[in-house]
């Protein structure tokens, strides 16, 4: 059994508060506290390029786990979490001893969009030295917005029991093996494009711009 003492939560989105890359690490947190205590820092990614950051690497340098998650912008990693991944490839020591696991999510119910990025934080994991063991990738993230999982009833379940897996594997399973991926698209794409043009149609109502919903200004 894998016994993580000390995780950092490496989390890539700007948004400080109750963002969906940090509901979905907490709730890997919570799965993973089943089985052991564990000491956790969070450190916001965007925030800490900015900041110093000879404290921050020595506390990241202790922990045997690291969990990056981060949204998708466009089909790839933010800037900053690239940058990140270049600094823990420079800066962290005994890499071959430290555990990795990526979590993505996005803005589009398939979770197809996320797999070119994934691909991106497999290939760092493998080049840097560290112990990739797996990722989770979450579509239909616009259903979470940063809310607790358990609080979204039948749409919350299917990633509550993908992350609850993920977790026992992680756990269980050898450090030199890989946990298998999880990918989770837990609404149909037309149920979630339906609720999606009925959120544009009513913000556009708000502000009187139905029609320009319709706008084809280079058409013609």
């Amino acid at each position: 059994m894998n016994n993580y003492e000390k995780i950092s939560l490496l989390i890539g989105s700007p948004k400080i508060n109750r963002s969906t890359s940090l509901c979905l690490a907490e709730q890997l947190i919570a799965e993973l506290k089943k089985y052991h205590h564990s000491e956790v820092q969070v450190v916001h990614l965007l925030s800490a390029v900015k900041g110093e950051q000879t404290a921050l690497m020595n506390q990241l340098n202790q922990s045997q786990l690291l969990i990056v998650s981060f949204p998708i912008y466009v089909d790839t990693l933010p800037a900053h979490v690239i940058e990140w991944l270049l600094i823990l490839d420079s800066k962290l020591t005994d890499k071959n001893q430290k555990d990795i696991v990526f979590i993505t999510n996005c803005g589009f119910p398939e979770t197809i969009h996320t797999e070119n990025a994934l691909d991106i934080c497999r290939h760092f994991a493998f080049k840097s030295g560290l112990r990739f063991r797996g990722n989770i990738a979450i579509g239909c993230g616009g259903a979470i917005v940063g809310r607790e999982l358990q609080s979204i009833g039948k749409v919350g379940l299917p990633i509550i029991n993908g992350i609850s897996q993920f977790a026992y594997d992680l756990v269980h399973l050898d450090s030199s093996e890989i946990v298998s991926p999880v990918s989770i698209q837990p609404i149909p794409t037309i149920i979630y494009s339906a609720s999606g043009n009925l959120g544009w149609n009513k913000q556009a109502k708000k502000y009187g711009q139905e029609q320009g919903l319709k706008a084809k200004p280079f058409i013609g």
